[in-house]
């Protein structure tokens, strides 16, 4: 059974995409710029938060996929859990792929709704092997 439409998914973040893509590839809101004396679109694109920084301690990386150190890490498989699966339905799954791991694994290996990789400009959403 698919997962139910819900208004506010608890897996998406302040971009829109998955937390989980926020916090691995440092992805912040989505960001237009505009020429004022023209009033033309000139660039849009995510901003990058390379951390978060925490109320009084130390900041919190937030673009590990990016760093050799943790290229241990293939993927995060993250999931929504809304409660719906005591009747059956399936959670909000994700998987957000490391570019740099040093054992990857293929895409739709892991059940998921959707899976998220990162392309030469960005985050490439793609399909996964479930479906909503």
């Amino acid at each position: 059974m698919p997962a139910p439409e819900r208004a506010f998914s608890e897996l998406n973040g302040i971009s829109q995409l998955p937390f989980a893509v926020e916090a691995v590839f440092g992805v912040d809101s989505y960001q237009f710029e505009m020429n004022p004396r023209t009033r033309e679109l000139t660039n849009a694109g995510y901003q990058y938060r390379p951390d978060i920084q925490k109320r009084k301690d130390a900041p919190v990386r937030t673009n590990i996929f990016l760093d050799p150190k943790f290229s241990a890490i293939s993927a995060i498989w993250a999931v929504d859990l809304n409660g719906t699966s005591v009747v059956g339905n399936l959670e909000p799954l994700v998987v957000v792929h490391n570019p740099i791991a040093k054992n990857a694994i293929p895409l739709k290996f892991l059940p998921a709704h959707n899976e998220y990789v990162m392309i030469m400009d960005g985050v490439k959403k793609i399909d996964g092997s479930l479906t909503l």
